[in-house]
Parts: structure tokens; sequence; C-alpha cells
């Protein structure tokens, strides 16, 4: 039901203390295998002040966090069992007494791993944040481990860009 939802949201972004939900939906095509949901919502106070400055994270909702564990002398080969795709666009309404300053160039890897690439423009005084995910499923060596690790310690990295935003 939808009191369970909107609880469901405020535990999942439990970070955002101001998380108003106003609206959401879903759409699973079991045949695609593809499933999307769109939520509007409003989350007040959510930018670093840096002086005058504004500092925001545009990936506030479905970051990576946590790298692999490193191994010292790791000795057996490793498996991803279940690939996924998450492709992200976030729409962040800019202030009307600010405006974007900075932002990071669009980032773009990928390798036998997966891919990852994000970018941030704007349109009509708000930020449009792109960020899309691709981890393959597959058997690798112990060798490819490291690769692996760094793939996943860049995810985290990039997931962490902030823009800036400046006075008027």
């Amino acid at each position: 039901n939808h009191k369970d939802q909107v609880l469901h949201y405020k535990n999942y972004w439990s970070y955002l203390n101001t998380l108003q939900i106003n609206d959401y939906n879903f759409n699973n095509d079991k045949d695609s295998i593809v499933f999307t949901e769109n939520v509007v919502l409003k989350a007040a106070k959510y930018a670093t002040k840096a002086g005058n400055r504004l500092l925001v994270q545009p990936n506030f909702f479905n970051r990576i966090e946590d790298v692999p564990p490193k191994y010292s002398s790791r000795k057996l080969p490793f498996e991803v069992d279940r690939g996924f795709v998450d492709s992200d666009e976030f729409e962040i309404e800019i202030p009307d007494t600010y405006e974007l300053e900075a932002a990071f160039e669009p980032i773009s890897i990928s390798n036998k791993f997966g891919s990852y690439s994000a970018s941030v423009n704007t349109s009509e005084g708000n930020i449009i944040y792109k960020r899309k995910i691709q981890l393959n499923k597959g058997s690798y060596t112990k060798e490819e481990y490291d690769t692996f690790r760094k793939f996943w310690q860049d995810v985290v990295k990039y997931d962490k860009s902030k823009i800036v935003l400046k006075p008027k």
C-alpha cells in the first residue's frame, strides 16, 4: 500500500532527513526483464555549504559505497553470479538564487567486468544527472581480482563526485 511504500523509501534513503515522496510508479516488464521505478520527491537541505557556495553530490539515490575486500594473496578464482544494469536519471532543481559553477567532465569506463558512465548537464535551470552501470556475469581468474577491485574503486569514487553551485 501507499504508506508502506513511502516508509520503504524513507528507510532506504534514511540519510535524507527531509525526504518527502510526492509520487511514484513502477513498471515491471517481465518479457524484457526490465523493472522501471519513477519517484518524484523533495529533499531539502541536501547540499553542504562552503562559504557562499553549495556542494551537491548528484548521485544521492543509487550509489555504490562498498569495494570488495583486498587480499594480499588471492588463491582462488572468483565469479559474478548475477550481472545487472542500472540506468538512472535524476533531475535536481537548482534554487532560484544559484547557478551551476562547476561539474565533473562526463565519465566513461569499460572493461571485461562491466561499464560505468555518468554525466551532468543543465536544462531549464535544473541539473540533469545521468548514470549507468553494468556488471557482467562471469567467471574470472584469481589474477584478475585486483583489476575487478579497481573497477569497483573507480565506481565508488565517481559515485561520490560533487558539483558546485554559486550565487547568481
